[in-house]
């Protein structure tokens, strides 16, 4: 497993400040404000699954996203899993905030609590990059997912100032999320395609021509001015799980 590279008290630490904070609606209006096009791409699937299907966030952190989500699809149930007992105690009071329910749990990532082949949906943003092998995570999420079902991935984009600075903090040992790396479109795809099958979420139609043009083109060229890259994968109607 590639838990014992993780600096969990680090991230302990991070989140117990964090946890200071008596109003976190700043924090879900950020999310709003900066992770529009990754929640355009999970709405299309969610607003397809069925009633009480369950969605799971991989490394969840603060819940933010699901608690999101949750307001939009209130069909579906969300959980979230997460190594970092602070990040849960967080996550939790989000949740209260927003009075949006969510199933916390601790665990580890590369060995998921789920049976095989139960779940329709898993999403994570800013989770793969810390691990220097994520082979067995992506495993994993193969195995736990029905098959049709979709795994949505967002990690930090190679070719951004964001990362350049990032780096040399890493570097100087100042970045308060220990070693990361970064990817390229066609690296996270190319990892992605060795175990779920490669997909596309469905186009779904935007209210207005302009928005749903602006849309595509993010969607399609997000990679070349985006702060992270996001895929989604399918995993196949036959097969796949064990």
């Amino acid at each position: 497993m590639n838990l014992p590279s993780l600096p969990i008290d680090q991230f302990e630490a991070v989140y117990t400040e964090w946890a200071g904070e008596a109003d976190l609606g700043e924090d879900v209006r950020r999310h709003l404000a900066e992770r529009g096009r990754y929640h355009r791409m999970l709405d299309r699937v969610l607003s397809a699954i069925p009633r009480d299907s369950l969605a799971l966030e991989l490394g969840c952190g603060t819940g933010i996203d699901s608690c999101i989500l949750s307001k939009r699809h209130p069909h579906v149930r969300f959980a979230g899993i997460d190594i970092v007992q602070g990040s849960l105690n967080l996550a939790r009071r989000v949740s209260e905030q927003t009075g949006e329910e969510m199933a916390l749990l601790q665990g580890d990532v590369f060995r998921l609590p789920f049976r095989s082949a139960s779940i329709p949906l898993i999403f994570h943003q800013g989770l793969v990059e810390h691990f220097r092998d994520p082979a067995g995570m992506m495993r994993e999420q193969e195995r736990v997912l029905m098959p049709g079902g979709w795994a949505f991935i967002s990690v930090p984009q190679t070719w951004t100032g964001y990362t350049v600075m990032k780096r040399r903090r890493i570097r100087a040992g100042t970045w308060p999320w220990g070693w990361e790396r970064s990817f390229t479109a066609g690296a996270i795809g190319a990892l992605g395609r060795r175990y779920p099958a490669a997909g596309r979420a469905p186009v779904a139609p935007l209210g207005r021509a302009w928005e749903s043009l602006w849309a595509r083109a993010e969607e399609a060229l997000g990679h070349r001015f985006c702060q992270n890259v996001i895929v989604s994968f399918q995993k196949p109607l036959r097969g796949g799980g064990d």
